[in-house]
Parts: structure tokens; sequence; C-alpha cells
């Protein structure tokens, strides 16, 4: 898990808008390979993450089902939905699986799984 620090400052901002945040914290990045980093150096990357190549909201939802996480996470981040319109998936799949992912993210103990529409598959696994 990531460990986040004891104030994390907003670039352009003074100290005194820090956030204090507890050094136990835990971090979790959910997305697609924007969150991977894909052209980031391993080592600079978040350490926490279940993300993917190519990765839709429907793939990014089985993984989730799929994988254990172990919460408590003090920050969960999403980033998702850029390769449902590069696959050129209908909208509606994005619009019915991004308040399910969000579930998901606020509590990683919640099971939800994709629903199934016509046509709709798991690109990009």
């Amino acid at each position: 898990m990531a460990r986040l620090p004891r104030n994390v400052h907003k670039p352009g901002r003074s100290a005194s808008c820090s956030l204090p945040l507890d050094l136990d914290a835990h971090y979790l990045a959910l997305g697609d390979s924007y969150t991977i980093g894909a052209s980031v150096a391993p080592e600079m990357r978040w350490p926490a993450q279940l993300a993917g190549t190519g990765w839709t909201t429907t793939r990014l939802l089985e993984a989730l089902s799929e994988d254990a996480l172990h919460p408590p996470y003090a920050l969960v981040s999403l980033l998702i939905g850029v390769n449902n319109e590069y696959q050129k998936l209908d909208f509606s799949v994005f619009e019915r699986e991004l308040p399910l992912l969000l579930s998901r993210a606020v509590d990683p103990e919640l099971h939800v799984h994709p629903p199934r529409a016509k046509g709709h598959g798991s690109p990009g696994r």
C-alpha cells in the first residue's frame, strides 16, 4: 500500500493549505493505463493499484469482483472511461457502470457485478 505523507500540498499553494493525513493511511488507485502510468517508470507508479491497459468500466468491475482488496483505504482514486469511448462502446454502458464503480470505490467490501448487456462484452482483456 502507498503511504501518504502527513501533509499533502496542492501545487502552487502555500503550506497553510495543506491537508493533514495519517501516516498510516492507505491509497488505492483504480482505473486504466492512465492509472498505471503506462509510460512512467515502475518505481514512480502508484504501488497499490487495480488497473490495466485497455480496461473499460466493464473490465474494472470484473477485476473488482475477482480480486481481493485490503481496506481500509484513506483515499481511493477512480480514473476510467477513456477506453469505453476508444472502443466505441455505447455511452449507456458507462452511465450504467460508473455508479457501480463509485459504490465499490467507496466501500471496497461491497460486491458489485457488472450488468450484462447484449453486445457489450468485456473488451480490453
